[in-house]
């Protein structure tokens, strides 16, 4: 669905609640009805930051984490599976950021170029070209001698510090696990680790973030959008991203202190957090 898309079911809904009662609704009921659906424009009562959202939560987790690793402040490269908009959001804010993303893949490959692309200027590229081939721009120019194609199933296997799957499910499993060469995962595609491959990357010493905190960025502002309508408000982006990084660097924390405690892998100390969380709240 798209913001349009998601600004049509909302107006139906209105439409068809206000007529069950057969009355007019005023416009603070509208707003408060607006509630009932996220992600949508910001006519209709769209949170600012919304669009970038998931990748800009998942700078924020991987920045938090990466200094509990003690791994921030290096240069560290970058593999991004995935162009779409998770995955071209979080090499843009992991580029401005100062990390080197030496390479990206969408459905029909990927490029692969050592001295680091310029995510805004390979998206213009593709979008030019309509592929990545050949799109192998650095800094503010693109030049064939600068990388070479190279397949999905190449890039997982790339000697990188972060590797980012943001595309499909299930393509880190028992078979390329053993072969993945990444000293961190940073899932924000939803469930691209098999269980089999998570014991194996465990075993091995590589930290998997799990999708359950690193791309939940977009569904955070979602909830803050839910927060404005219901308020009445719209907060700036500015106050939509001071917020989201507060609660995603919290959450990354708790989930961090969790595994040294139990002594386990991300993941499960994901969900140990949050079923807590349901118990404290059922308490």
């Amino acid at each position: 669905t798209t913001g349009q898309i998601m600004g049509w079911m909302v107006d139906e809904y209105i439409n068809t609640q206000c007529s069950i009662y057969n009355t007019q609704c005023t416009k603070k009921e509208k707003n408060t009805l607006r509630a009932t659906f996220t992600g949508k424009l910001i006519k209709d009562g769209g949170s600012e930051g919304r669009e970038e959202a998931t990748g800009l939560g998942g700078l924020f987790v991987l920045q938090a984490m990466l200094e509990k690793m003690k791994l921030s402040g290096k240069k560290l490269t970058v593999a991004v599976q995935g162009f779409g908009n998770v995955g071209y959001n979080v090499a843009k804010f992991l580029y401005e950021q100062g990390f080197t993303v030496i390479a990206v893949s969408d459905s029909k490959g990927g490029i692969h170029v050592p001295e680091g692309i310029n995510p805004m200027l390979t998206l213009e590229c593709k979008k030019k070209n309509g592929i990545l081939t050949g799109c192998y721009c650095t800094g503010s120019v693109c030049d064939f001698k600068k990388g070479k194609q190279i397949t999905n199933d190449a890039l997982l296997e790339l000697p990188v510090d972060i590797l980012i799957p943001s595309a499909l499910e299930s393509v880190i499993t028992k078979d390329n696990a053993p072969k993945i060469k990444a000293k961190v995962i940073l899932e924000m595609a939803n469930g691209p680790t098999t269980p089999e491959a998570d014991t194996i990357l465990y075993k091995r010493g590589i930290p998997v973030i799990p999708d359950i905190l690193s791309n939940s960025g977009g569904v955070t502002v979602s909830a803050f959008e839910w927060e404005q309508n219901l308020k009445g408000k719209h907060w700036t982006k500015k106050a939509v991203n001071a917020k989201l990084k507060a609660k995603m660097e919290k959450a990354a924390t708790d989930i961090w202190t969790t595994s040294k405690k139990i002594k386990a892998d991300l993941r499960t100390s994901a969900f140990v957090v949050a079923l807590g969380r349901i118990l404290k709240a059922m308490k």
